[in-house]
């Protein structure tokens, strides 16, 4: 495998106070007067130092496979990136360990199977990772949960669920003593969200029930764990247009109150990401209503209640939002390029900028916080067959 490090220099961006180049037209840069956000220095112009970011510094973690669909989590003494790659023909789960600074040390092949396997949604627990993916090796597609110790030397494998509905993405979060995961499932004419608990132990329970009662397609499960309960997002077209949904659910997966329907807008709002702040929820997805895709984002109460207007981020799709701790980021594929954008606690956009692209298709950011640093990593057609790249940055 090529491991390297790039200075971006085309693309990197020393935020406010010390460069606005790569800033959007209109918006305003961090740290600029007007906006005022909580992490502005008051939007005075001044007060640039709580808001500069270090150069994003790329590192290529994959040779091109095609390597597509990474998944991003911080283990506390490094970066985990796992994604399907079809290096050998057909489509495998890989995972690479990261150092803190992004170099890359250790490549584990996950799956070993002739048929496809596609999808992997990566979660560290405190002590090791777990990788939910999609396998279709007994010829229908069924979900699967893996994991991989902290040395990245053993990986245990489970299957949690492979009925007639044939479930694909599936989406997986720790709740502190066990996993949820949520997937698509094709009954009664239309795609229904499934759910199974999985203990650390390795059993499987409250398997292949329903989230919704609803008819309609419910696909694209975006979830995590908040402070006593999981907070679940998905698109849903049982109105006729596709829109974003979200629910609560309990420690096992069942619904807590009624479902809350986010957008309200002509045009499909589809590809929804979720990030939990301690007291709420930020939501970032796709959205038509202008007639071309763009990013929208939305601020959640605890209830799930959307607290405010959506705020149209730009141009793109496929985005991935975090909560910092005084603020969010949101990273997304615009065309050839990766950009991201940092919000501050009320949602209010500080300013955006390219990562990394231009010279080829990019696609499928996943942007995780370490504490201290954003990281993001995406699949890139730069070399012509598509690779993982992964960036990093200190604000």
């Amino acid at each position: 495998m090529r491991f390297w490090f790039a200075l971006l220099s085309s693309f990197s961006v020393l935020w406010a106070g010390c460069s606005l180049e790569g800033f959007a037209g209109g918006v305003v840069p961090i740290g600029a007067g007007g906006q005022g956000g909580t992490n502005a220095g008051g939007g005075s112009g001044g007060g640039c130092a709580p808001c500069s970011c270090a150069p994003w510094m790329e590192t290529q973690v994959s040779d091109p496979g095609p390597s597509m669909d990474p998944s991003l989590a911080f283990a506390g003494n490094g970066w985990g990136v796992a994604w399907q790659d079809a290096r050998d023909g057909n489509n495998e789960i890989y995972f690479a360990l990261l150092e803190p600074v992004g170099t890359p040390s250790i490549e584990l092949r996950v799956t070993t199977d002739p048929a496809d396997t596609l999808l992997p949604n990566l979660v560290w627990n405190g002590s090791r990772y777990a990788i939910a993916y999609e396998d279709t090796r007994t010829g229908n597609s069924a979900a699967y949960l893996a994991w991989i110790d902290a040395a990245v030397s053993t990986v245990e494998e489970l299957e949690v669920w492979k009925g007639t509905g044939a479930p694909r993405a599936p989406a997986v979060a720790w709740g502190g003593s066990s996993y949820l995961m949520v997937w698509e499932d094709f009954r009664s004419s239309s795609f229904e969200l499934r759910k199974g608990g999985v203990t650390e132990a390795g059993t499987v329970e409250n398997v292949d029930l329903p989230i919704n009662d609803a008819s309609g397609n419910e696909l694209a499960p975006a979830m995590l764990f908040g402070t006593f309960e999981y907070g679940l997002t998905w698109q849903d077209d049982r109105d006729g247009d596709v829109e974003i949904y979200f629910a609560r659910l309990d420690g096992t997966g069942s619904k807590i109150g009624a479902e809350s329907r986010i957008t309200i807008t002509p045009g499909e709002s589809k590809g929804p990401s979720v990030a939990w702040t301690g007291s709420g929820y930020g939501l970032a997805w796709t959205d038509l209503r202008d007639g071309s895709e763009r990013i929208y984002f939305a601020r959640l109460t605890e209830g799930g209640v959307k607290q405010d207007t959506e705020l149209n981020l730009g141009e793109g799709a496929s985005p991935s939002v975090v909560w910092d701790g005084a603020g969010y980021g949101v990273a997304w594929q615009n065309g050839n390029e990766i950009h991201f954008a940092r919000l501050d606690a009320d949602g209010a956009l500080l300013g955006t900028t390219a990562i990394a692209g231009a010279t080829g298709a990019t696609g499928h950011p996943s942007l995780a916080w370490s504490g201290s640093e954003y990281a993001v990593a995406w699949q890139d057609e730069r070399d012509g067959a598509s690779a993982i790249y992964f960036a990093l940055c200190s604000p």
